[in-house]
């Protein structure tokens, strides 16, 4: 009820048209958020502020894809949206309107994919398609957000790929690994023996010692001899997507007979140390060589053998009923830097943004000279009203005068490259979306 409130609180218009989010203001069709506080309360208009101006990064960050370069998002552009879309939040306020966000995304894609009823994809959509790939979906990952990532993944790949999607989809029964995948968890669960009380059911179960710590009475001895030093150990399991799978295709030359990890199994183990954690994965290890076919020619370890990016993990493929599944097994410590650390790509921590990289930078100076037409290396008032012409900002010089005053540190009339770099994480698109004024100083 709250995301219909903050994306049905004021009429469609201004800067957030093309993207379905309404638009704030006193010009235009929008409320004011005194208006939107009056009829859905204060929540309801925070978020839609926090949208706008997510929406008003989405829009810049769109405008600067290129068809010659097939819409692919550079990875400087990548990590410049990352770092802006998480710049919004602050430690104190959480990752709700972030996620209301992309979850507008993945529908927004899923409505035109319907509107289409086949036909071809617009090259805005295109565009669109490849955000939601480069961007989106990453983002919604390190989140922690795996629904809305396949989401946005399987829209942009029905829009951007729709043969290859209807062939992936038609050769994948995901029903039956998904049904296979839960038969093999049953089996793992009854494996690991007494002593462990295991709850959930599924696709995932997390088990734990039944009385914790190093005096947990288990009902067979040789359980407690077995997984010493043990706290938990959780299990998932999942189909592979289509778009997942075709990935893997595309970029490592596979056929679709060659991809085997189409169904996975993901074991996560926490115990008193790191060192019995990591021991423990081992133990794990022999007891699905035991329990299903495996083959050795795709095992690998990189908790012995980390990979150059740090990430830390066993991985196996075992056939069960001659149907081949993956099984990753990893520590606590090795899922969450895999997930959220330094292999991750970006590091995300809930209320923390991500640090700007030096290719982040790059796109950001590519920004800054689109706006500095003549090449000084600043921008003026003049410049200013330009660029935000071109982003859907009709801004009087009064407007824009007042903005370039709030950018412009040093106060001398123009804004340089560090001050705009600056005023890119904190005050450019509050501004920018309208959601604020800027507050000019007194003579």
């Amino acid at each position: 009820s709250l995301v219909a409130a903050v994306l049905g609180a004021g009429a469609s218009g201004g800067a957030g048209a093309d993207n379905g989010v309404p638009a704030l203001g006193e010009n235009g069709a929008g409320h004011t958020r005194q208006q939107v506080e009056a009829a859905y309360g204060e929540k309801a208009a925070v978020h839609l502020v926090e949208l706008q101006q997510l929406t008003a990064i989405e829009q810049m960050l769109f405008r600067q894809l290129d068809e010659e370069k097939g819409w692919l998002m550079s990875s400087g552009q990548i990590d410049l949206g990352l770092s802006l879309l998480t710049a919004q939040r602050t430690q104190n306020r959480p990752s709700a309107t972030l996620i209301i966000f992309l979850t507008h995304v993945s529908t927004r894609l899923r409505v035109a994919l319907e509107n289409l009823r086949g036909g071809e994809p617009s090259k805005k959509l295109l565009a669109a398609a490849s955000m939601a790939t480069d961007l989106y979906a990453p983002l919604a990952n390190v989140m922690g957000l795996g629904q809305i990532k396949d989401e946005l993944e399987d829209a942009a790949f029905a829009l951007s790929h729709a043969a290859e999607r209807a062939e992936v989809t038609r050769r994948f029964d995901e029903a039956a690994v998904d049904g296979a995948l839960r038969e093999a968890l049953r089996e793992l669960r009854l494996g690991l023996g007494p002593g462990l009380e295991c709850m959930g059911s599924g696709s995932w179960t997390s088990c734990t010692p039944l009385l914790g710590g190093e005096n947990w009475l288990a009902p067979d001895a040789s359980a407690s001899r077995r997984f010493p030093g043990l706290v938990s150990l959780q299990v998932s399991s999942r189909a592979k997507s289509a778009y997942s799978t075709w990935k893997k295709m595309r970029f490592k030359g596979k056929d679709f007979d060659e991809v085997l990890d189409r169904g996975a199994m993901r074991v996560v183990i926490d115990a008193r140390s790191a060192e019995e954690a990591s021991r423990l994965c081992y133990v794990v290890r022999d007891l699905a060589v035991s329990l299903w076919e495996s083959d050795e020619r795709w095992e690998k370890d990189y908790i012995v053998k980390p990979k150059s990016n740090g990430y830390r993990s066993i991985h196996l493929v075992v056939r069960r009923n001659g149907q081949p599944f993956e099984i990753q097994i990893r520590t606590l410590e090795m899922h969450r830097q895999a997930e959220y650390g330094a292999c991750g790509h970006w590091e995300y921590k809930a209320g923390s943004a991500v640090e700007p990289t030096a290719a982040a930078e790059q796109a950001g100076a590519e920004l800054f000279s689109g706006i500095d037409t003549d090449g000084s290396g600043t921008f003026d008032v003049s410049e200013l009203r330009g660029a935000l012409a071109k982003f859907g900002v009709d801004a009087s010089e009064e407007e824009a005068t007042a903005m370039l005053e709030v950018f412009d540190e040093d106060k001398d009339g123009v804004v340089n490259f560090r001050e705009f770099w600056r005023a890119l994480v904190t005050t450019w698109f509050p501004l920018v979306s309208g959601t604020h004024k800027p507050r000019r100083e007194k003579a």
